[in-house]
């Protein structure tokens, strides 16, 4: 009876769980309605309409697009709500296992108490600072500041471009502007829902703290935890004493590792739930931290990991392109002698500079879609079809489908400095250091002497 309770119980927690980071991990929504991408949301949406009808899915829809992808303090409330709890059974429950005294090799040690409140503390630290801190906030005056940070590169970002949304405001390298906060973020990496807050130029270590502080207490909570269970489960298979009855029959059960396991679930079912919880969410923000870890060293945002993406399918698709039409026996001189376009290839036609698009923790949404590689393989072979009608009917083929030059090599991410200095930009933001401080109080100088005149 008390597993059937644990399974009841357990089920619906572990559907709860599944959504939470179904959410976090989904895909990005490409539209205005957040139920038509993925395949596990489209499922849930035609059982919604078999079940509810168009009108109350079309309801359901809006709430969970506000909730998951509009600026709310949904996820700051669930994540408040699960630290508390969490904390509260461990100190409730866990800590009495935590021994005062060191008797036996089996315990806990008991600074163990003041570590978890110190870790317990540091959680809320850090949400603190990656929530109220800014990212930098691009404006007429303080683009004095941000404005020679980082050189155009001519390939994710150009000069001369104005930030459509806010007036004044020239779209500096690596900048973009926010749509949830609404301002132009300064070397915008995304928009976490968890702190309700931009991460960019001058918070992201702050962000980065956040992760690593919540990755040490996961794991940390987890091994507790399993010491606690380890210390009962001793402490029970040592005892000759103990004895254990089918509460069915009233007859006498054998000690076994499993009956004992069994029933340690039973008596402590608040920890065992707190340790599935850990030891999930522990494997899922380590990965996360890991891959902010890898652009950190790389010299990339989140925002530009994904652009970086679709110019690598552009190369791609340009190459195979004109592999085509050189097999095709489509090459003309100009295209063999053709070195000074041989460098680059027109990234301009991406359409991906500094769009409004939506950047969460797993990238861009409302954007442009980009071609797949199955559907790229497929105008490769309707372009090198159409070459070899043309050829065969001696009709003058269409030469926009075919790439007059070779696109040369993939393009470079000249914000790459090397490890060391891309931790120091993080650590110490090149709009906080010294010289980007004294262009904005000459500007600001420069600005009061000329109103005064």
């Amino acid at each position: 009876q008390n597993m059937s309770s644990f399974a009841l119980f357990l089920v619906p927690y572990t559907f709860f769980i599944g959504f939470i980071l179904y959410a976090i991990l989904s895909p990005p929504i490409a539209s205005s309605s957040s139920l038509q991408q993925g395949i596990f949301l489209r499922c849930l949406q035609n059982l919604s309409v078999h079940l509810l009808g168009n009108k109350a899915t079309n309801g359901i829809d809006k709430i969970v697009h506000q909730v998951l992808y509009k600026r709310s303090r949904f996820f700051v409330g669930v994540y408040i709500t699960l630290i508390l709890w969490g904390w509260g059974v461990m100190f409730v429950f866990g800590y009495e296992h935590i021994r005062t005294d060191l008797y036996g090799h089996h315990d806990l040690w008991p600074h163990h108490k003041l570590i978890g409140i110190f870790v317990f503390a540091s959680c809320l630290g850090s949400f603190a600072g990656a929530s109220w801190s800014t990212a930098g906030n691009i404006t007429p005056v303080s683009l004095s500041r941000y404005g020679s940070c980082y050189p155009y590169d001519g390939v994710l970002y150009f000069p001369g471009r104005k930030c459509s949304t806010i007036s004044g405001v020239v779209r500096l390298a690596r900048s973009k502007y926010d749509r949830v906060t609404q301002r132009h973020v300064p070397r915008f990496d995304h928009y976490c829902s968890w702190v309700d807050n931009s991460v960019g130029e001058e918070n992201y270590r702050f962000f980065l703290l956040f992760l690593v502080v919540h990755t040490v207490m996961l794991w940390y909570g987890a091994y507790i935890i399993f010491r606690i269970f380890r210390i009962l489960y001793k402490t029970i298979e040592s005892d000759d004493n103990v004895v254990f009855m089918d509460r069915r029959t009233g007859l006498k059960v054998e000690s076994t590792s499993l009956v004992i396991l069994r029933y340690l679930c039973q008596r402590h079912f608040a920890l065992g739930i707190l340790a599935m919880l850990l030891l999930i969410m522990a494997v899922m923000v380590g990965l996360f931290l890991m891959f902010h870890i890898y652009l950190t060293c790389r010299g990339m945002t989140t925002n530009e990991f994904f652009k970086w993406r679709k110019v690598k399918k552009f190369h791609n698709r340009a190459v195979q392109e004109y592999n085509q039409a050189a097999k095709a026996g489509l090459q003309t001189e100009k295209m063999k002698n053709s070195k000074k376009d041989n460098i680059t290839i027109s990234i301009k036609e991406l359409h991906i500079g500094n769009g409004d698009a939506i950047v969460g923790c797993t990238g861009m949404s409302m954007v442009a879609p980009m071609k797949s590689t199955m559907e790229l393989t497929r105008d490769a072979k309707n372009t090198q079809e159409k070459i070899k009608r043309s050829t065969q009917n001696n009709e003058c083929t269409d030469l926009a489908l075919v790439p007059l030059c070779h696109p040369g090599p993939m393009p470079k991410n000249i914000y790459d400095k090397g490890i060391v200095e891309n931790l120091s930009q993080v650590i110490h933001p090149l709009s906080l250091r010294k010289e980007a401080m004294d262009r904005q109080a000459s500007f600001l100088n420069e600005s009061k002497k000329a109103s005064r005149e």
